[in-house]
């Protein structure tokens, strides 16, 4: 059984969605935390060999007892922990202007 533990914040959607789709196939064990968690992910972590461990929680506001129960849950051979923090808000999401609007100075700095 691999000793690594993976942390992974943020996989309500986008990249972290992802991120925890592909590590879903691996032999480590999962630390999970994020707004909301799908039907599909459960059921995925419940075939794996390694512990995965889902937690609601949105690190804006987060619930430090909720956080504190998710460490006790780490299993005490691990050898190597990986965080990876993919939590966070994109404001504003949506239409923003056309390049061809930008000045040609601004439209260089993107």
């Amino acid at each position: 059984m691999n000793r690594k533990l993976i942390i992974l914040t943020g996989t309500s959607s986008g990249l972290g969605l992802s991120l925890l789709n592909l590590l879903l196939l691996g032999e480590y064990h999962l630390l999970v935390f994020a707004r909301r968690f799908f039907d599909f992910q459960e059921e995925a972590a419940q075939d794996r060999m390694a512990s995965t461990s889902f937690h609601v929680c949105d690190l804006i506001n987060p619930n430090f007892e909720s956080l504190g129960h998710a460490i006790e849950l780490v299993p005490e051979n691990i050898e190597e922990i990986v965080f990876i923090n993919n939590a966070g808000v994109v404001k504003p999401i949506g239409y923003i202007g056309s390049i061809s609007e930008r000045s040609e100075e601004h439209t260089s700095e993107l």
